[in-house]
């Protein structure tokens, strides 16, 4: 049986009977207890604050039986958005106001709580500015197994903001799994001398579905990843990042709050970014990069983490010192690998360092990410360096193709090389640069098939590119000129971005592409090799075609499993441009560069006996290696030769004269010349005497 005491709801008498459980509604009047009412609460109740009542304390949600949602809100709808809006400060008369009143969380959860929904409240900043607002899950060392791990959580609807003048540290803390928050609106999240985050997670490892929020902070506006995470191998992985709309204000240029960038991942996989809006960041604690993909194994505990498969579609980035940042390998700590990232669709805009500083680069590349693809952008910089900028390790794997662009002074460059196929062959070999408009540039210096018009020639294929307007014009030679069909730049006839200034707009269905995974296996030469290339998105079943490239002879592509098998006969690195159709009407594609990594058989020693030796004369003898890289290193790792022979380590000569009589026995080895060299070993014996004596092998 169960009773649940509801103010000014439940009538003088009760009658007590076994009938099935039923959510209640429980108000929590100005000055009640809110902490009971949550105690008290069970799987599918209400409780409901009072618009215009402000609730002070630490309330902690606790983990409880059930699998219905216990929801937090403000009583009544009147003057609010409904489901699927967004709150806006414009609504803050009508909510509850729920405050810390220290420096602790207005709201964290238990370990392994799970099934609560705050909604339709605004939630104020913490006394001092410092820690969090709300914390959902654990960031600490406390949370170190999945089971502790809190879920099934809904942030909708909720004005969250930090002091205007004192700020905030972070606004969500996201170490939860199972989360949702959307239509929210944060702000005023700002700090001096440190990151500022409106949401940061590490220790959880997701599902996140972030959708149709305001997300304002002067760091990072939206991070995961910064800190180790104490669950081991965690990833947070699986996150949309949908409609929202980041932004920075443009006063704190002449303050002294810490700007960094608008979205950052340091450790995050399968993550999707659709239609947002990025607006305002400029060089202060960074450079200025909008966006950041930078894998770091923060504070040297995580060598697990990584960035890899994000994709980032359909995005307006607008009014920024430089475009998006990739990192390869975090350069202070082991970490894995960055890669699988696709940049399609997105329209770049007033990316200028006269206007916000920095370099005005769109892309950066370093420390050698792999399966980079850059595809279908309008990037407008009239202020810039150049186009992509690379330093570090090579990046494989890299596709830019039917983007427009501005070269500016440098285009594509790397360090310490020259503008266009130098840098290109260094930083970026076997890549697949094709069917780009890079206005201003010098043909000669760049790969077959792109267009350098005159930067008056490139504005006077838009709408209007003096108003903002960047759809291409109905007359434009660039329409249907892409390598699949459509138009050269982003799809803006088909509308991008989201959630715009004011927010509650209503996105247009996203273009279907087709996302390849390339994650394919190292072979080696003469052994058996299969790997597969994966495909999400569209219908099934699906057809794949090598566009550009070729694979080793012994190598076999199947078009409808996109599945590459065989013995390859040849080493080396072999770059392929794939692309897929699926079976829908109209038909989706994707494209994606891919390489196949054939390393050599394993070195091995052929020499299995050595001719004899005898005291006082000259003796010489060659080691034989087959198959590894060379050239080969030689040493003797146990035993020792005759007295009086030595072993060259270049050649594997055994040279000298013997000065004593007897039977030798050692071991040699021998090392390839590869990064991940092989090596093998061979035990063998010397006989020398001083008067005839036959060798023997061991």
């Amino acid at each position: 049986m169960r009773i649940s005491w509801i103010t000014a709801r439940v009538c003088a008498s009760l009658v007590l009977t076994a009938s099935p459980l039923i959510a209640a509604t429980i108000d929590v009047a100005s000055g009640g207890n809110l902490q009971t009412a949550i105690n008290n609460a069970q799987a599918g109740d209400t409780i409901t604050l009072q618009a215009g009542a402000t609730y002070t304390g630490n309330f902690k949600l606790p983990n409880k039986g059930g699998s219905a949602l216990i929801t937090i809100r403000t009583a009544g709808d009147a003057g609010l958005p409904g489901e699927g809006g967004r709150i806006s400060p414009s609504n803050a008369a009508s909510l509850a106001k729920v405050r810390s009143g220290s420096s602790s969380p207005a709201f964290e959860t238990s370990a392994g709580a799970h099934h609560w929904r705050l909604q339709l409240l605004e939630i104020q900043a913490t006394s001092s500015g410092s820690g969090d607002i709300v914390t959902l899950g654990d960031g600490s060392k406390a949370q170190s197994s999945a089971s502790q791990i809190a879920n099934n959580l809904v942030v909708d609807r909720v004005y969250i903001h930090g002091d205007p003048t004192k700020g905030q540290k972070r606004a969500i803390a996201l170490n939860s799994a199972s989360t949702t928050i959307t239509g929210s609106y944060i702000s005023d999240v700002k700090a001096v001398g440190q990151d500022s985050q409106a949401i940061g997670g590490w220790n959880g490892p997701g599902p996140y579905t972030i959708t149709n929020n305001y997300l304002e902070a002067a760091g990072e506006n939206l991070m995961f990843g910064g800190a180790d995470p104490a669950v081991p191998n965690l990833v947070p992985s699986d996150i949309t990042i949908a409609d929202n709309l980041f932004a920075k204000q443009t006063s704190w240029r002449s303050e002294n709050w810490v700007v960094k960038n608008l979205i950052e991942l340091k450790n995050a996989r399968r993550v999707t970014i659709t239609r947002n809006t990025f607006e305002y960041n400029w060089q202060g604690g960074q450079s200025g990069y909008a966006v950041v993909f930078t894998v770091r194994n923060q504070d040297g505990g995580c060598p697990w983490c990584q960035v890899e498969q994000v994709t980032f579609q359909q995005n307006i980035v607008r009014h920024s010192a430089a475009g998006i940042q990739i990192l390869g390998y975090d350069n202070n700590h082991p970490s894995q690998q960055t890669r699988g990232i696709v940049v399609r669709n997105n329209l770049f805009a007033d990316i200028d360092s006269k206007n916000w500083g920095g370099n005005g680069y769109f892309l950066s590349l370093t420390g050698g990410a792999r399966d980079v693809t850059i595809d279908h952008n309008t990037i407008i910089q009239d202020h810039a360096s150049g186009i992509v900028q690379a330093d570090g390790a090579q990046v494989l794997g890299f596709v830019f193709t039917n983007n427009l662009a501005k070269h500016n002074n440098y285009g594509i460059i790397g360090t310490n090389h020259s503008a266009g196929n130098d840098s290109i062959g260094a930083f970026m070999p076997g890549s697949d640069i094709n069917r780009n408009v890079m206005a201003g540039g010098t043909a000669s210096k760049y790969p077959s098939g792109n267009s350098f018009p005159t930067a008056a020639q490139f504005e006077g294929q838009f709408a209007a590119y003096g108003g903002g307007d960047y759809r291409l014009a109905g007359s434009s030679p660039w329409r249907r000129a892409a390598t699949d069909g459509l138009d050269l730049g982003a799809m803006l006839d088909q509308a991008i971005g989201g959630g715009g200034s004011e927010g509650g707009g209503t996105p247009v269905p996203p273009l279907t592409v087709l996302n390849i995974g390339t994650d394919l296996p190292a072979g080696v030469v003469g052994s058996p090799y299969a790997g597969s290339l994966t495909v999400s998105g569209g219908e099934g079943p699906y057809t794949w075609t090598i566009a550009s490239g070729s694979l080793p002879a012994g190598l076999g592509f199947d078009a409808s499993s996109g599945t590459i098998a065989g013995q390859p006969e040849r080493q080396g690195t072999f770059a392929i441009r794939v692309t897929v159709r699926d079976s829908s009407s109209p038909q989706a594609q994707g494209t994606a560069a891919a390489t196949v990594v054939v390393a050599p058989k394993a070195v091995s020693i052929a020499t299995t006996t050595m001719p004899d030796a005898r005291v006082g004369e000259a003796y010489s003898a060659t080691f034989i290696a087959v198959d590894g890289a060379a050239p080969y290193t030689w040493q003797v790792v146990s035993g020792s030769l005759p007295q009086g022979l030595t072993l060259d380590a270049r050649s594997g000569r055994v040279s000298g004269t013997p000065r004593t009589a007897g039977m030798t026995t050692f071991t040699v080895s021998v090392r390839d010349a590869r990064s991940n060299a092989s090596s093998a070993t061979q035990t063998l014996t010397l006989a020398t005497a001083g008067d005839r004596t036959t060798a023997s092998a061991s």
